[in-house]
């Protein structure tokens, strides 16, 4: 199994420079050929996470169905935490 997730300095430096609002942070996990990706949604002037999308699963061949699954989640996360 291989993971990522970014360190969280690198997050902190990325959301300062942009003056993001909302951080969309997550990790994957790849089991051959499949991924399990989560995503956590945190207002950047809080540190208030306003919740968590996923897990989704997805195949490395064809992970677009499940990336817009997670995109919708994601979405309706913001609408509802602003």
């Amino acid at each position: 199994m291989r993971s990522f997730r970014a360190p969280p300095r690198a997050t902190r430096d990325l959301v300062e420079a942009t003056h993001a609002g909302v951080a969309v942070t997550g990790a994957y996990f790849r089991t051959g050929k499949e991924l399990q990706i989560v995503a956590e949604i945190t207002d950047t002037r809080t540190d208030r996470v306003l919740g968590v999308a996923g897990p989704v699963l997805a195949t490395t061949k064809r992970p677009d169905p499940s990336l817009r699954v997670l995109r919708d989640s994601v979405v309706a996360i913001v609408k509802r935490g602003r």
